[in-house]
């Protein structure tokens, strides 16, 4: 199951204690999926057309409406909601993010 339908499981939402959204350009997150292993030029160039073609289009059409039903789905269950910028450092993100939980 994708992580944003999972998330739109109001049962999991109500046990959580912080709703966390990362939010991405299209360019940070194919730069990430490009760049996870090293790849030859032919792959990284397939992966890049696909990238391009298939999953960021996916991602407009289903993950962002699904990301804003949940910001949604947080706020009238009077949860915690916390958006951050995954461009950002990892350990930027985890203080961000351990900082909100101490609240």
């Amino acid at each position: 199951m994708e992580g944003h339908l999972l998330a739109l499981d109001e049962e999991l939402v109500s046990a959580a204690r912080l709703c966390v959204i990362l939010t991405s350009t299209a360019e940070v997150c194919k730069s990430r999926r490009l760049n996870r292993r090293p790849r030859p030029a032919e792959e990284l160039q397939e992966l890049e057309d696909y990238f391009d073609k298939y999953v960021w289009p996916s991602f407009v059409r289903y993950g962002q409406p699904a990301l804003a039903a949940l910001e949604e789905l947080c706020r009238d269950a009077g949860k915690s909601l916390l958006v951050l910028d995954a461009a950002q450092e990892l350990a930027k993100l985890v203080d961000e993010t351990s900082a909100a939980l101490r609240r």
